[in-house]
């Protein structure tokens, strides 16, 4: 167990909210449940009874959920953030809709479907017409080794995405450095090694050539090496040899096992190792961990309500649904 910190004493207040708040978050048992409802109004009537009825618009279609699960989660995160005495902790969690609303701009696509939070709307407006000089150093020079706008060719865009991705993966890491808490570190570089392997299977299985995402996705702080060596190591059932730790262990489970998707079976493992990581954070009364873990809680919750709600909508077996399922807070 990693040590928690001490001497927080301005965490306290929001720390008070998040054990109010953990109260809202829903047992694996529900989702359990959840998956095996036959009829779709059971269903949405469950949900209606949790935390996310304050959400709910009468008359609310299956089709709205995604969005309702969406709005409460950022709801939530920003009524912890107001009363956080550093916003990095939230910003770590907000992140990933940042990088996605930054695509969008690059590729001129006109709309941002997450609120402005890291890149204002005059930051993403400059960014689509080609000015990136208001975006952070590491983006800028992410960028300027694209070459030009990304264009319709599938290749621009794959390495657009990869560019994004390792961006947001240094990004990540530098905000947790900056709050300097061993278990958010911890937490983080354990989360990024994972995402960062994720997206190189993912490439490899698409037929992308590996060592041209290098220039991409390195620097990788610590996992630099690493990274390395799965682009030197090529064919991915080799990289159980390569990854150290939890994320490795990880790795070797999902190559395996009998799934038929290891890729989806390795993002489940890891999710399911951090989050039992994450529990720790319950035993801080006053610090940043509180409100770190609280928000996985969170995340995991939002993946398993879209995971059963679209699941359900779309005649998925239960069976296959609940094995999806990821570890929950409570």
């Amino acid at each position: 167990m990693v040590t928690l910190s001490t001497e927080k004493e301005d965490w306290g207040f929001v720390c008070g909210q998040v054990s109010v708040l953990e109260g809202g978050l829903l047992p694996r048992d529900f989702f359990q449940s959840l998956a095996g409802v036959e009829k779709l109004d059971d269903l949405l009537h469950r949900l209606q009874d949790t935390p996310l009825r304050d959400f709910v618009t009468p008359g609310a279609s299956w089709e709205e959920w995604n969005d309702i699960v969406d709005q409460h989660f950022r709801h939530e995160m920003l009524a912890v953030r107001a009363n956080s005495p550093s916003d990095a902790v939230a910003g770590l969690f907000l992140l990933p809709g940042d990088y996605l609303n930054l695509k969008r701009a690059l590729l001129r696509l006109g709309s941002y479907p997450f609120p402005a939070n890291l890149f204002s709307e005059e930051r993403l407006a400059a960014a689509a017409a080609g000015d990136v000089g208001g975006l952070p150093q590491d983006l800028r020079m992410t960028l300027a080794r694209l070459g030009g706008s990304p264009s319709d060719d599938p290749a621009a865009r794959a390495s657009l995405d990869a560019a994004l991705d390792g961006a947001y993966l240094r990004h990540m890491l530098d905000l947790a450095a900056g709050l300097d808490i061993p278990m958010i570190t911890a937490y983080v570089d354990d989360l990024v090694l994972s995402r960062a392997v994720t997206m190189l299977w993912r490439a490899a299985r698409s037929g992308q050539p590996l060592k041209a995402l290098e220039d991409h996705v390195t620097p990788l702080g610590g996992h630099t090496h690493i990274i390395r060596g799965l682009l030197s190591a090529g064919d991915p059932r080799g990289w159980g040899a390569v990854v150290p730790g939890v994320v490795g262990d990880c790795l070797r489970q999902a190559l395996e096992s009998a799934d038929e998707d290891p890729v989806q079976a390795f993002e489940l493992h890891t999710s399911n190792a951090l989050m039992n990581f994450a529990k720790g954070a319950k035993l801080q009364t006053m610090g940043p961990e509180r409100v770190a873990g609280y928000f996985v809680g969170l995340k995991a919750q939002v993946f398993n309500l879209k995971l059963v709600i679209s699941g359900r909508f779309n005649g998925i077996d239960p069976e296959m649904l609940r094995r999806r399922l990821r570890e929950c807070y409570v």
